[in-house]
């Protein structure tokens, strides 16, 4: 039996800390990519962020799709691994503030890092707290006994702290002020005016997201596909559209993201899975899907329905099958859709290298005409941000 007589007594925390012999500018940008890579993704990001419209559908829900479906509690492995990854990554934005104070980077290295970090960690306290509600809540670089003490702090008190966080970290003026693709997929301070503007209307402070929103849509250089398909189209994965995201690596092995999504086989009969196989979509037993309530809103003169409803399809032999279930084109890392494919080539199973899109300039005008309506109702404001996305180049619709 081999025997260690110091093996417990090491500093885990002071083995991944910048200490005053290694705070370089390699090992503060090595901070930020370990703070890029808590930016909650893929399948978790839809359920995070609510959206009602799409929903995942097996016979039996799994344990980690239950918060899917509302059903939530201590054992789901969406609230729990939430929890644990988001205070994980509270923690690493934490140490690396506090180690940024005394490194011997260059000061314009440091502030840069500094503001990055302040939206890296309202971001992650966005999530956490929207989430939970009230929780526990630390700024500090504290070890795990004192934090494993703390009770709960007030939502509210928490989000108006990122906010001044946020608003430090944006009149800095040490956040790029390009687009996010222009960025080395870094936060710039679009990333961090979308970031406060949902802080405040969470907050239902509808006056102060109007501003930080129409900074957003009016003087950032990010802009709108003319092509609402552009979005999705392969070859344009880092399009203009996007605020800011978390990418991926082409070829990777488990890129397991809601972009490359796929179909419920448990559930489809055999047209209809040879369906799938003609056009490269990949199997497994469950799947994103559209509501039929929300599928049949859609205009039949909108473009952007071929790319959001797949409910039939036309085999080589001519025979028309209908599915059981209402697919996501757009989702679907396959040919689809058969008008207009979005892949010439499908992706290899989990090797995706479509972002996910946390914060998009269409999401951006969406917010903007919620707080002017809030504010004022169905006012000229409200109806051209809305309208700003629904072009008749970008839906067809007048």
């Amino acid at each position: 039996v081999n025997s260690c007589t110091n093996c417990t007594e090491e500093d885990a925390n002071g083995a991944h800390r910048l200490d005053n012999s290694s705070k370089t500018e390699a090992a503060v940008g090595l901070g930020l990519n370990g703070l890029d890579a808590g930016v909650v993704g893929g399948g978790a990001l839809i359920i995070l962020r609510g959206i009602d419209q799409d929903v995942c559908v097996r016979e039996t829900i799994a344990a980690g799709w239950l918060s899917a479906v509302y059903n939530y509690g201590v054992d789901n492995a969406s609230v729990r691994n939430l929890w644990l990854s988001g205070y994980a990554s509270v923690k690493n934005a934490n140490f690396l503030i506090d180690a940024l104070e005394t490194s011997s980077v260059s000061a314009e290295v440091k502030a840069n890092a500094r503001a990055q970090a302040l939206f890296y960690r309202a971001l992650f306290y966005f999530d956490l707290t929207t989430v939970y509600g009230d929780i526990p809540y630390w700024r500090d670089a504290l070890d795990i006994e004192k934090v494993s003490l703390l009770g709960k702090t007030s939502a509210s008190i928490i989000q108006e702290d990122m906010i001044a966080d946020l608003d430090e970290a944006i009149k800095s003026g040490n956040l790029a002020t390009v687009r996010w693709n222009q960025n080395k997929s870094r936060p710039t301070v679009w990333a961090a005016r979308m970031l406060k503007a949902q802080y405040h209307i969470w907050l239902k402070q509808w006056d102060k997201a109007r501003t930080e929103l129409i900074e957003v849509t009016y003087n950032s250089p990010h802009i709108l596909n003319a092509d609402y398909a552009d979005m999705y189209r392969q070859g344009k994965e880092l399009n203009n559209e996007i605020i800011f995201g978390r990418e991926y690596l082409a070829g990777v092995q488990d890129n397991k993201k809601f972009e490359q999504s796929h179909f419920n086989s448990a559930s489809e009969n055999a047209n209809t899975k040879t369906a799938m196989s003609q056009t490269g979509v990949f199997t497994r037993t469950a799947s994103l899907t559209v509501r039929k309530s929300f599928a049949n809103t859609y205009n039949i003169n909108d473009k952007r329905k071929k790319y959001n409803v797949w409910d039939s399809h036309k085999l080589t032999n001519g025979t028309v099958v209908v599915f059981n279930f209402i697919y996501i084109p757009k989702l679907m890392r396959a040919k689809l859709p058969i008008s207009d494919p979005l892949m010439q080539t499908a992706d290899i199973i989990g090797t995706s290298s479509e972002p996910s899109r946390v914060f998009v300039l269409s999401d951006a005008w969406l917010l903007l005409a919620e707080a002017e309506f809030m504010l004022g109702g169905s006012t000229t404001a409200a109806l051209n941000a809305i309208n700003k996305i629904r072009s008749v180049e970008r839906t067809g619709l007048t």
